[in-house]
């Protein structure tokens, strides 16, 4: 984000406790399409009129332009997950998709509250 005040870009933080929902949705449309192109003959449907989803690249995509304008080439993208994580796999998804598509480096970091007493 750039900070008007000193004309800084700063740190980019984005929620991505939604993730899921754009994944699943990506996979749900590669089932739908698989699906149709298996029974075809049964239900007499198209299966190239399902739309495509590509969340997951959009997003990677996203994440890839927040780091282009940090203007950095040592920053590094943080996919920060929950210790005892249940939805790996759409948090690992993305990760993929960063690592095969963009030159930074991202990593997955586990969320670690600290507490520090200033006296």
């Amino acid at each position: 984000m750039l900070d008007e005040q000193i004309k800084l870009l700063l740190q980019i933080e984005h929620n991505t406790i939604s993730l899921s929902s754009f994944v699943q949705g990506c996979l749900v449309s590669e089932l739908h399409r698989s699906l149709l192109h298996q029974y075809k003959q049964y239900l007499a449907l198209n299966p190239e009129r399902i739309p495509q989803n590509s969340a997951v690249t959009q997003f990677a995509e996203a994440l890839s332009k927040a780091w282009s304008e940090y203007n950095n080439p040592r920053a590094v993208v943080i996919v920060v997950v929950q210790t005892e994580e249940r939805n790996m796999s759409d948090q690992q998804w993305l990760c993929k998709t960063l690592k095969e598509r963009y030159p930074f480096e991202s990593c997955k970091m586990p969320l670690i509250v600290h507490f520090f007493i200033y006296e």
